[in-house]
């Protein structure tokens, strides 16, 4: 591969290290910014940002949001992650503008307009936190998702509300 890339670490982003205890709105946002200079930074110079080690507050709409805003077209993503994190407001500030560990795809597709759902990967899915009208307003969208390394086309999920349990996704054929 290195053969035929230019590859570069462009070090990492000046995350202030008391994010990691500070869960308040003012660090949220600074750690944000932080990760959105160092990737519009790469994007400026042409290069595509390939981002390890991340995690909210700082990770996936910091890296999303800049890259959906340095193109025009339609920008998908692929998400490993095994929650949704599409709740209307963020369970540590209880804010419903802040992007952060529960929200943060939620508020990627409020501020960015040209990140398509239908353009979203899923990977991972099993443990469902969410409210099941906003995970079933996903899956009317995400054409597939990935579970247990093999595709499964959404229309082919059903989805399954139990007080009890929370919300099981499983495929219908084998309920």
């Amino acid at each position: 591969m290195f053969e035929h890339l230019k590859v570069v670490d462009f070090g990492d982003a000046d995350i202030p290290p008391e994010t990691s205890n500070d869960g308040s709105v003012e660090k949220i946002l600074e750690a944000q910014e932080a990760t959105m200079r160092k990737v519009k930074a790469a994007l400026a110079v042409g290069a595509v940002p390939i981002v390890i080690g991340q995690n909210s507050p700082c990770g996936s709409y910091a890296i999303g949001r800049p890259i959906a805003e340095s193109v025009s077209g339609p920008v998908g993503m692929v998400s490993l992650d095994t929650h949704w994190d599409v709740w209307p407001y963020d369970w540590a500030t209880m804010s419903p503008y802040v992007p952060d560990s529960t929200n943060w795809k939620d508020k990627l597709y409020r501020d960015c307009p040209n990140m398509l759902i239908k353009n979203l990967v899923e990977i991972g899915k099993r443990g469902m936190l969410e409210d099941p009208s906003v995970v079933r307003r996903f899956l009317r969208e995400v054409p597939v998702s990935y579970r247990c390394g093999r595709s499964v086309p959404n229309s082919a999920l059903k989805v399954d509300i139990d007080d009890q349990v929370g919300l099981w996704i499983h495929d219908a054929g084998l309920v």
